[in-house]
């Protein structure tokens, strides 16, 4: 499982797709990923695409 560690914290991440990174980011209240259900697709055939769990 990847882990990314940031002082005290230790973050599990999936990615998705290659080539530039792209960020998504959505507020606390919104669904999450399921928020960008309908881009993710048609970006990880050309862009990488990194997810964290909460």
């Amino acid at each position: 499982m990847p882990y990314v560690s940031l002082k005290d914290l230790k973050l599990y991440y999936e990615e998705l797709g290659r080539g530039e990174t792209v960020l998504f980011l959505h507020s606390h209240f919104s669904r999450g990923i399921l928020a960008f259900g309908a881009q993710i697709q048609p970006f990880q055939g050309k862009y990488r695409w990194v997810k964290r769990q909460v």
